[in-house]
């Protein structure tokens, strides 16, 4: 492909950067943090595209040695160019309130590269020529004050880990894909924690006191006070149930469509 189609460029600068002085799991997160910031302004602010944020691909489209220059592609580029505005104005005012948590929580982990490596991060914007937008450091400040809605909810998602006191703490992937690390209550000598600790790698239903932030109304919070008697199974063992305990009922019903518009009070089973 030609530059001109990798017009969203991050660069690690540094002339004397290599893959001998560069930790490959560094440049990872570097790749990560830009797909999460921009798929996260995407996801949210193009609600007609009906993606969520784990379904918008930023792709990694170069990567050139001496300053660790990568260039990201994807098939949302209007969108993406927009979020990209968006996220470097930020940068360039130093005002971050209006970003959703996931871009923060990106941004801070940026800036952590950079004090790793003593190096700014740039953001570029290729058209012909590089132009560069913003630029991060080690002592750019990310400040973020989002207004928060805080209530009891109930929530599921897969226990990945648990551990640590004082408090306790257990990672959560949601169904929709989103990771959180969970608060768990302490009380009745960390019962929760040890239950959590016995469905690793489970579904599990969790109920609790969350915060969301009021713009993108991300989970930002969330505190796990108990575990709910629930467990995933497999469609057909829940059809099986189902044909135990209704199987009696429909022993001598030859006509299974005709006998539920009879339930449903539909008349003729052929409307």
């Amino acid at each position: 492909m030609a530059d001109e189609n990798y017009i969203i460029q991050v660069k690690l600068a540094g002339s004397d950067l290599s893959p001998l002085n560069v930790n490959a799991r560094d440049v990872g997160r570097l790749i990560t943090a830009v797909q999460d910031m921009l798929a996260a302004i995407i996801a949210h602010e193009n609600p007609d595209l009906g993606l969520a944020e784990n379904q918008v691909v930023i792709g990694l489209a170069e990567i050139r040695e001496g300053s660790y220059l990568m260039g990201f592609a994807t098939i949302y580029l209007a969108p993406a160019l927009l979020a990209y505005r968006t996220i470097t104005e930020s940068i360039e005012n130093g005002v971050f309130d209006n970003l959703p948590q996931r871009v923060i929580d990106a941004l801070i982990d940026i800036r952590t590269i950079t004090r790793i490596y003593g190096r700014p991060v740039e953001f570029l914007l290729q058209n012909g020529t590089s132009a560069k937008l913003a630029q991060i450091d080690r002592d750019t400040k990310i400040t973020n004050t989002p207004k928060v809605i805080k209530g009891g909810t109930t929530l599921y998602g897969r226990v990945t880990k648990v551990g640590g006191e004082n408090p306790p703490r257990a990672k959560i992937v949601f169904l929709d894909g989103t990771e959180l690390n969970c608060h768990i209550t302490q009380s009745n000598d960390y019962q929760v924690a040890r239950e959590l600790g016995q469905r690793l790698y489970d579904t599990v239903g969790i109920r609790g006191r969350a915060a969301w932030n009021v713009r993108d109304m991300s989970l930002i919070d969330f505190t796990i006070e108990s575990v709910l008697p629930y467990r995933a199974k497999p469609i057909m063992d829940n059809l099986g149930a189902l044909r135990e305990a209704v199987g009696n009922y429909l022993e001598g019903v030859t006509d299974i469509d005709a006998y539920i518009h009879e339930l449903r009070g539909n008349g003729d089973a052929g409307q």
